[in-house]
């Protein structure tokens, strides 16, 4: 049996359910990471900006109000180009998810998600150096 990854990064969750962002957060924590969170993506960039925290990765959810995960997107490319993302939503893999995999994006993950391969992909994003043009899971 394979051992579930950990680690001790800190990781910026942007989405608008505050079930979800509940959830993921305590079950990164359980994984070692700190974890921050973020309503929308202005409040993600607010984050990002306003900060002495050096974050590793952001998960980020697509259908939020005020900024949209497709819009904060390429502000972190931007501002942020070697901040891993792993795309995270409970719709299918779609026109948006394929445009922003080929702009960089880790990966997808579709919710609900399932403690291992958040665990995992959250880990693989953090040890590889170049990210994929597409993963999805």
């Amino acid at each position: 049996m394979n051992a579930i990854p950990q680690g001790n990064e800190r990781i910026l969750i942007v989405d608008d359910d505050d079930t979800v962002r509940e959830t993921l957060s305590l079950l990164l924590q359980e994984l070692g990471y700190s974890v921050a969170q973020a309503i929308h993506g202005k409040h993600a960039l607010d984050i990002l900006s306003n900060t002495t925290n050096t974050y590793s990765l952001v998960l980020l959810d697509l259908r939020m109000p005020v900024m949209d995960g497709g819009t904060l997107f390429p502000l972190l490319r931007k501002q942020f180009p070697s901040l891993p993302v792993i795309l995270c939503s409970g719709f299918e893999h779609d026109h948006v998810v394929q445009r922003l995999m080929e702009n960089g994006a880790y990966s997808f993950i579709r919710k609900p998600v399932s403690f291992p391969v958040l665990a995992r992909e959250v880990r693989s994003a953090k040890d590889t150096c170049v990210s994929p043009s597409v993963r999805t899971r």
